[in-house]
C-alpha cells in the first residue's frame, strides 16, 4: 500500500494539471509584463501544495512515515514550503524566514522519524535525508493555506516592490464561490477577481504593477455558506 501511495504521488506530479481561468483585474497588467513563466510557476506551486497538503493529512491520519518522506521530497524538489495564512504576511517578490510555523522538508522528516522508530531501514533513509537538507534553506515561494468558513473573510498583509509586476493566485477546493480584492495603503482597490456565474473551481488571479514600494491588503471572501480549503501564492 505504501509503495502504491508513492507511485500515485509521482504520477500526480507528472500528469496533474488544472484548467486556469483568466482573471478580470481592474488594473490589468499585460501577460508579457508579468511573464508567462512566473504565471505558470504560481499555478504549479499551488498544484504541488494541494498535493502535499492532502498527502500530509493522509500520512498523519494513517501514521505512515513513508508518505511523509514522499511529501518532504516533493517540497524539496519544488522549492516551496507551506504556511498557515492566519497572521502571516504575504511575501511578494522575495521570501524571508518569518516568525510563523511552516511545513518544510525538515519538519516532515522529523515527524516521520518519530513514526519510524521501529523500522531501521526507513529510519536510516530519514536520517540520510535530514543530513542532506540545508539548514539555511530558503524556499522560492511560500504557499499559504487557510480553511475559510462559510461567508467568512481572510485578510492578509502584503508588501510589493515599486515598478515590479505583482501576481497573487488563489485556489479553493471547489465547494464555494470565492472573491479576491487587493487594496493599497489608502484603501483604494487595485484589483478584484471573482468567478463567473455558476463557477466555483477556477483560480482567482490578481496582477498589478505598483508605482512605488508599498503595503497592500488582500481580502479573500467566501460568498457561500459552506467552508472551503484555500491556497494562496504570490510571484
Amino acid at each position: 500500500m505504501r509503495r502504491s501511495i508513492s507511485r500515485l504521488v509521482a504520477l500526480g506530479l507528472v500528469f496533474g494539471s488544472a484548467a486556469i481561468a483568466p482573471a478580470s483585474a481592474l488594473i490589468p497588467v499585460a501577460e508579457a509584463d508579468i511573464g508567462t513563466d512566473e504565471a505558470g510557476d504560481a499555478a504549479k506551486r499551488i498544484e504541488t501544495a494541494a498535493l502535499v497538503r492532502d498527502l500530509v493529512a493522509w500520512a498523519r491520519a494513517q501514521e505512515d512515515p513513508e508518505a511523509l518522506i514522499v511529501a518532504a521530497q516533493i517540497l524539496a524538489n519544488s522549492n516551496i514550503v507551506l504556511a498557515a495564512a492566519d497572521d502571516a504576511t504575504l511575501e511578494i517578490g522575495q521570501v524571508e524566514r518569518e516568525d510563523f510555523p511552516i511545513i518544510e522538508p525538515l519538519t516532515l522528516l522529523a515527524e516521520a522519524r518519530v513514526l519510524a522508530d521501529d523500522d531501521p531501514d526507513i529510519l536510516q533513509r530519514i536520517l540520510d535525508m535530514i543530513a542532506s537538507e540545508s539548514k539555511g534553506f530558503l524556499p522560492q515561494a511560500i504557499v499559504y493555506t487557510h480553511d475559510l468558513k462559510g461567508s467568512g473573510r481572510l485578510v492578509m498583509r502584503a508588501r510589493a516592490e515599486g515598478g515590479r509586476p505583482a501576481l497573487v493566485r488563489v485556489r479553493g477546493d471547489g465547494d464555494a464561490r470565492l472573491e479576491m480584492v487587493v487594496r493599497d495603503e489608502a484603501g483604494r482597490e487595485v484589483c478584484r477577481d471573482a468567478p463567473g456565474r455558476g463557477e466555483r473551481g477556477a483560480d482567482l488571479v490578481c496582477r498589478w504593477t505598483p508605482t512605488s514600494t508599498g503595503n497592500y491588503r488582500l481580502e479573500l471572501l467566501n460568498r457561500d455558506r459552506v467552508w472551503t480549503r484555500t491556497l494562496v501564492v504570490s510571484n
